[in-house]
């Protein structure tokens, strides 16, 4: 299933789930923000957004780049699929490429003509084998793209090639066996940023105006009520965080969608925070009283989103007095938590402890809850992680937990994990930074 598909039906079941009296519709690509104002006729949809560093986002808005040197694809299934460190001269990657016959066969010995797949889009070079056997002539889909002939050094055209296509190669002018071919990538852009994920690689069109230019949303306003002593806010936009997106950004739009009212997005979010220490809710009682940082999290968070509400009226742009409805609640964390056996074993305990202390704090006995999982790695997480993972999924377990049936969920985030080729950096607990990945998971 396309994966943008896939995160817009997981917002749709949820807020099928929270608003079943009022569901409307949420189309599969979300259209363009028409630019007008929420509806202030009625009371303002408030959203908490709290967690850790992932929370805060991590997601690179701009400036990634390309982490290797040099990227070599090659016919010889041989060649090992793996970065390549070369001492004082660069970060190099090497991949087989996936060869067939004519008939669609997939083969590993030298052939003069079938059909490959490459499995990076990109812009390359081709190289038609090596010393005394690179004198020959190569075609793809009928272009000519490498020829040298004897005594001559090689004339190489370069050509665009897409991923999970399969084209047509031939090479002739050769003796003996075939030689092997290979390609150097030659367009070692950066990944993962979205300036990268949007404007060149054309996902999330919504998030851009007829200029090509962020969209910005007049319906939802964004407020960090944590990081910022006084809170900062502005309408939603990719820059209303900073220089990186956190999930706000495609939560946000997608609630945009969905209500007619004004919407407010208060985000209270601080990294390296543990659920079972800093952000230990009161239900759980205290593991070290004489600890003045034990709690000190979930307190902050009240007070931030209380601050907030108590200053709706400079907060929401035409604000009218219309008041505001607590419509949901979203948790992203749970790294911190890991390191700690203890932790990890009672992290179950106290998020449902957090879900019950946070409705009760705000009057909201049914406040909907969506809890996004820990996905570093995706389905190939360590240890530590997947428990902590297994925690959350369990929450909204409705045979574990039938008092949060219908208004608790959980969703799975590792399908959203990008390998660190596709990424900014190599910083797994921050998801590699790639804004695609926090957009996914918005």
């Amino acid at each position: 299933m396309n994966k943008k598909i896939f995160i817009i039906l997981i917002v749709t079941a949820v807020l099928s789930i929270a608003f079943k009296s009022q569901a409307k519709e949420i189309p599969f690509f979300l259209p363009n923000h028409d630019g007008l104002p929420g509806d202030s006729s009625k009371p303002v949809k408030v959203y908490i957004l709290a967690g850790q560093s992932n929370m805060v986002g991590m997601g690179n808005l701009s400036g990634a780049k390309n982490i290797y040197d040099g990227v070599f694809l090659s016919s010889d299934p041989n060649v090992p699929d793996s970065p390549l460190q070369i001492f004082k001269v660069g970060n190099y990657k090497t991949s087989p490429l996936a060869v067939f016959n004519s008939e669609g066969q997939k083969v590993t010995k030298p052939i003069s003509r079938g059909q490959f797949e490459v499995s990076l889009n990109g812009v390359y070079h081709l190289n038609c084998g090596f010393g005394g056997d690179s004198y020959c002539f190569m075609q793809i889909d009928g272009k000519e793209v490498y020829r040298r002939e004897l005594g001559d050094k090689p004339v190489k055209q370069a050509v665009t090639l897409q991923s999970g296509k399969l084209y047509k190669f031939k090479i002739s002018g050769f003796e003996g066996v075939p030689p092997r071919f290979w390609m150097e990538k030659t367009d070692l852009l950066g990944n993962g940023d979205l300036e990268s994920v949007v404007k060149r690689e054309g996902n999330f069109p919504w998030l851009l105006n007829a200029e090509g230019e962020w969209n910005v949303r007049q319906d939802v306003y964004f407020q960090e009520a944590r990081l910022a002593k006084e809170g900062k806010g502005s309408p939603l936009s990719a820059t209303s965080n900073g220089k990186s997106i956190g999930p706000e950004l495609g939560f946000g739009h997608v609630l945009g969608t969905f209500h007619g009212e004004q919407v407010l997005l208060i985000k209270t979010a601080q990294g390296n925070r543990s659920l079972g220490f800093d952000f230990r809710p009161p239900s759980s009682g205290r593991s070290d009283p004489d600890n003045q940082f034990e709690s000190v999290e979930y307190k902050l968070m009240v007070e931030g989103v209380h601050k907030t509400l108590n200053n709706i009226s400079k907060v929401v742009p035409d604000y009218k007095d219309q008041g505001y409805e607590i419509a949901g609640f979203v948790w992203f964390q749970g790294h911190k938590d890991s390191f700690s056996e203890v932790l990890i074993k009672e992290y179950e305990k106290h998020l449902a402890n957090l879900i019950n202390d946070v409705r009760k704090e705000f009057d909201t006995p049914k406040l909907p809850v969506v809890v996004a999982t820990l996905g570093f790695g995706g389905h190939n997480m360590q240890e530590k992680f997947l428990n902590i993972h297994q925690a959350q999924m369990a929450i909204s377990d409705a045979k574990k937990h039938p008092e949060y049936a219908g208004t608790v969920a959980s969703v799975d985030t590792r399908d959203f994990w990008r390998e660190v080729d596709e990424s900014p950096k190599g910083e797994d607990y921050h998801y590699n930074r790639n804004a695609e990945t926090y957009m996914l998971i918005g």
